[in-house]
């Protein structure tokens, strides 16, 4: 199977799966969006650290510290988890929340790092140089767009509105890490090798789970707050792009797993066609 047809076909699949809980009874399409992140974060832990033990050097730790962060994004989308603590707690799970966050963001830092050292950025073509500048315009944007939530913030709680801050930040900087590497294996989709769709598959489910809360923000002109409690796990279609991401992470990683399967039946079925056509032959 190639992988184009490979690509096609499941983000066809997985769009259904997301997409499909907007027509669903809401309170149906509560709980699936409730359980669809987690277990595909689970699902694709486990297929993270099935694809490192194939890899040597930085492949293998990229996939690794991969595999932490998905594991470790796990409670952060399990919403009753953090309403019990709450009650627990109370504020300091504002506190306990930022430390996952920032511990989550530096397993997926240090494996984009290792998969840029595996990689040649300068390989990639201008159309690709092109969309990483507009992707730094508009991660700059993000940004601005936050800063009189900052100013605000100031005023009440600072250590929050600040540590809310630097998450933005950091969100950008990794998806602009994670850009080049999208773009290279997107030029590189017509070779057979594994890693274009898996890549592809990977940092593309990744970019759109943390970018979709922000282009969110800027459509609805609201604050991050606002969206939490009125589109996060309500069925929405913040929800669905939420599923969407995780789900096609998983793919990927699912397809990586697969694909040398894949091939060898591709390579059987050609033997065997061979064969059969030798026979006809020979008789």
């Amino acid at each position: 199977m190639s992988p184009r047809r490979i690509l096609a076909l499941t983000f066809i699949f997985v769009a259904a799966l997301s997409f499909g809980s907007l027509i669903l009874p809401r309170a149906v399409a509560i709980a699936y969006v409730g359980a669809v992140p987690p277990l595909a974060l689970l699902l694709g832990f486990g297929l993270s650290l099935k694809v490192a033990s194939t890899y040597a050097k930085d492949l293998k730790k990229a996939f690794l510290f991969l595999s932490l962060f998905l594991l470790l994004y796990v409670p952060a989308n399990i919403l009753a988890l953090w309403k019990f603590l709450y009650s627990r707690l109370g504020d300091d799970t504002v506190f306990l929340a930022q430390v996952l966050q920032f511990a989550d963001y530096a397993m997926l830092i240090t494996s984009c790092i290792y998969v840029l050292r595996a990689l040649e950025v300068r390989r990639m073509n201008r159309y690709g140089w092109m969309f990483l500048g507009a992707a730094f315009a508009f991660s700059v944007y993000v940004i601005v767009y936050g800063i009189p939530s900052l100013i605000d913030g100031m005023s009440g709680d600072p250590a929050v509105a600040v540590s809310r801050m630097m998450i933005r930040v950091f969100d950008m900087a990794v998806v602009l890490m994670l850009l080049p590497v999208l773009l290279l294996y997107i030029q590189n989709l017509r070779s057979k090798a594994k890693e274009s769709v898996t890549f592809v598959f990977i940092m593309g489910g990744l970019i759109v789970s943390l970018l979709s809360t922000y282009v969110f923000q800027i459509i609805k002109r609201a604050s991050l707050d606002a969206i939490a409690a009125d589109y996060v796990q309500k069925g929405s279609v913040l929800d669905a792009f939420y599923a969407f991401g995780y789900l096609i992470v998983a793919a990927g990683l699912y397809a990586h797993v697969k694909y040398n399967e894949w091939a060898y039946d591709a390579i059987d079925r050609a033997i065997t066609t061979g064969l059969s056509s030798l026979d006809v032959d020979d008789g």
